[in-house]
């Protein structure tokens, strides 16, 4: 995960004529090399990477998975999820890469409910009453004499 002081750290290289180490940092060689070789595209790239330079990491560590996205965080209020066939992140509500068009199954969560609870009345000190067909029973029996129904 890319931290946002570190890139900030290296941006401030800039101001002594070292410039694009940022964008070395957060993954952009092609273009540290260009903001190297030019001093930050004559300090105007330099200048404009101190406010966007923020969203650049952010966007650095979406790509590479290192962070979700989170509900209540203003446009990015959909968490993220990962393409199964391209890998690329995507929006959890997608049913369909924008990068390789393959659509996506929707993914169904079975959730199991627990088993109804059943009441087992005592009818007396040593009889229970069956929950299926009201019958007396033994309270040592586990299952009904009349309907087989389990008193367990």
């Amino acid at each position: 995960m890319k931290d946002k002081g570190v890139a900030y750290l290296l941006w401030c290289g800039g101001l002594i004529g070292v410039c694009g180490l940022h964008r070395f940092y957060i993954g952009k060689i092609g273009t540290g090399i260009l903001w190297l070789c030019t001093l930050g595209l004559l300090g105007f790239g330099q200048l404009i990477d101190l406010f966007t330079l923020s969203g650049q990491v952010d966007t650095e560590n979406l790509r590479s998975g290192a962070i979700a996205l989170l509900p209540g965080r203003g446009r990015r209020s959909l968490a993220g999820k990962r393409c199964p066939y391209c890998a690329e992140m995507i929006q959890s509500r997608a049913v369909l890469c924008r990068y390789c068009g393959q659509e996506l199954e929707e993914v169904v969560q079975v959730v199991k409910s627990p088993a109804p609870q059943r009441v087992v009345r005592a009818l007396g000190p040593n009889e229970l009453e069956c929950p299926e067909c009201s019958a007396g029973n033994s309270i040592n029996a586990a299952e009904c004499r009349e309907c087989g129904a389990s008193l367990m």
